[in-house]
């Protein structure tokens, strides 16, 4: 998509084999990935000569979205594809930036890019609020999804990160669950320490007992004891305190994803610590694919990540127009139970 959008109507990509070596992937791969931008009419083939953009000629003056993703990201994520659709219906184009860290290149490419809109996926903000701040000195409209920033400058499409945790946690306490651990990778992301104080809120409100366990906290606990340990690797001592807790701790009901990634984990530390699934109510607060679905019960939540991304769009159109900036709050969808 970057590539399309650096082209104009009419200009032919590369051949597949060029962009197999470009890209680094099989040649299956680059053929999907053109049927699939084929369907959603972003390009058009002539037999025998190859793939060309195509560029609806009647849009006026093109407004540009700079949308920037961690480069852990695919255009296969949900959100993007979503975010491809609505771009498309409304004649905007979006160039999609892979933000590696480094705060210098991105700002290198928004200037030589000139975007109207920034919008950010989910950023660390611990992390890049320097970056933030640096983005509200340019002329660029900008927009957080899926983080909350106490900005008057920025606007939010957010998950409602607290009150998810409440809705988990009274779900649990109508079954009667009153002893929950939740498990977080790393407890500064913002998702994971709000979803864990609305979980924490309602389950201690409702006369039961709540405790975490915290990737990152645990690593640097044993760094600070001396021991050695790979500084990336919190899902393996996330994984050994978990098998620690379940065979030392026999009153847990309930175990509580904060995201998608670490479900893995749970599934090889119940293994591994000979626990049946059957034992708990297992939660998470993602959707979750039919390779990660554990026997037993299940609590999962779903973000509206299409309405999110449509509403992203229409967000970006307001402020074009003149539009003050917004804050927006999408509860998650209770899904299986």
């Amino acid at each position: 998509m970057s590539l399309i959008e650096q082209g104009q109507h009419g200009d032919m990509l590369p051949s597949q084999n060029e962009l197999r070596r470009q890209f680094n992937v099989s040649t299956v791969t680059v053929r999907k990935a053109l049927e699939k931008l084929e369907e959603q009419g972003v390009i058009y083939r002539h037999q025998g000569k190859g793939c060309f953009i195509r560029r609806p000629q009647n849009h006026g003056v093109t407004t540009r979205l700079f949308l920037i993703i961690s480069s852990k990201f695919s255009l296969d994520n949900e959100f993007i594809s979503s975010l491809v659709y609505a771009t498309q219906v409304t004649g905007y184009h979006t160039i999609f930036y892979h933000f590696d860290g480094n705060a210098e290149t991105m700002f290198y490419e928004l200037n030589r890019f000139a975007p109207q809109v920034v919008i950010w996926l989910a950023p660390s903000i611990f992390m890049h609020e320097k970056a933030l701040l640096k983005l509200l000195t340019m002329p660029q409209h900008v927009i957080l999804f899926n983080r909350e920033y106490n900005h008057s400058s920025i606007s939010y499409i957010s998950g409602d990160f607290i009150g998810d945790g409440r809705r988990m946690a009274k779900v649990m306490l109508e079954k009667d669950i009153r002893n929950v651990l939740y498990l977080t990778l790393d407890e500064r992301m913002m998702f994971a320490r709000k979803r864990g104080m609305g979980l924490r809120e309602e389950i201690i409100a409702g006369g039961g007992k709540f405790d975490s366990l915290d990737g990152y906290t645990l690593r640097n606990r044993i760094f600070a004891e001396g021991e050695s340990v790979d500084p990336l690797d919190t899902r393996t001592v996330l994984k050994q305190a978990l098998k620690e807790r379940l065979s030392s701790d026999s009153s847990i009901q309930a175990i509580v994803c904060s995201q998608g990634k670490i479900w893995p984990t749970l599934k090889e530390a119940l293994v591994e610590c000979g626990k049946s699934p059957e034992d708990f109510v297992l939660a998470s607060f993602n959707k979750l694919d039919a390779a990660e679905q554990i026997p037993g019960h299940t609590i999962a939540f779903d973000q509206p990540i299409s309405r999110m991304a449509s509403d992203i769009i229409a967000l970006a159109g307001r402020l074009l127009n003149g539009g003050e900036p917004e804050q927006l709050i999408y509860p998650s969808e209770l899904i299986c139970q």
